[in-house]
C-alpha cells in the first residue's frame, strides 16, 4: 500500500516523502496497485503546476487526472520524466528507501511537487483528488 516515508536524512527541504509499495509502470508484469498508481498522478499533477508549465515535455501541460488505473496519459508522464532527467528510460518507478537518492522518480516528483505546491503536497491527503483508500493508507502512521 502506498505510505509516508520518513527520511534518514532529509533530502532538498523534505523529511518524508509520500512513497509506493510496488513498481508502477507501463509493462503489464508491473502490479501497478491502485493506490500506488493514484499517487503517481497526483505527484505529476502537484509537479506540473511550475510557473512555466514546462519543464516536463515543453508544450505539452496536460496532467493526467486521478484515475487509480495505469493508462497512456500516466506512461506519457513516466517516460518524459525519465527523458528529462536524463535517467534511463524504462517505463516504471520503483518505491524509494529511507535513504533516497533523486534518481529514483518517485523521489524527483516528490521533491518537485514540494517546490512547485508546498502546501498542496504536505496536505495530498486531504487534497479532494485523493481517493479515500489512498488517504487512509497515507494518514497511517509513517514508515
Amino acid at each position: 500500500m502506498a505510505h509516508k516515508l520518513n527520511l534518514a536524512f532529509p533530502i532538498q527541504g523534505i523529511n518524508y516523502l509520500w512513497n509506493i509499495d510496488a513498481k508502477v509502470g507501463t509493462e503489464t508484469a508491473e502490479p501497478n496497485l491502485s493506490d500506488d498508481v493514484a499517487l503517481v498522478q497526483i505527484l505529476f499533477i502537484l509537479s506540473l503546476k511550475s510557473g512555466n508549465g514546462s519543464f516536463l515535455a515543453p508544450g505539452c501541460r496536460n496532467p493526467p487526472t486521478v484515475t487509480s488505473s495505469m493508462n497512456q496519459a500516466t506512461g506519457f508522464w513516466i517516460y518524459a520524466a525519465q527523458v528529462e532527467s536524463g535517467a534511463k528510460a524504462d517505463g516504471h518507478l520503483t518505491p524509494s528507501t529511507k535513504s533516497p537518492t533523486n534518481e529514483r522518480l518517485i523521489v524527483r516528483l516528490n521533491t518537485m511537487a514540494a517546490e512547485y505546491s508546498r502546501a498542496e503536497w504536505e496536505n495530498l491527503p486531504h487534497l479532494p483528488i485523493c481517493p479515500a483508500s489512498l488517504k487512509a493508507k497515507l494518514l497511517a502512521p509513517a514508515r
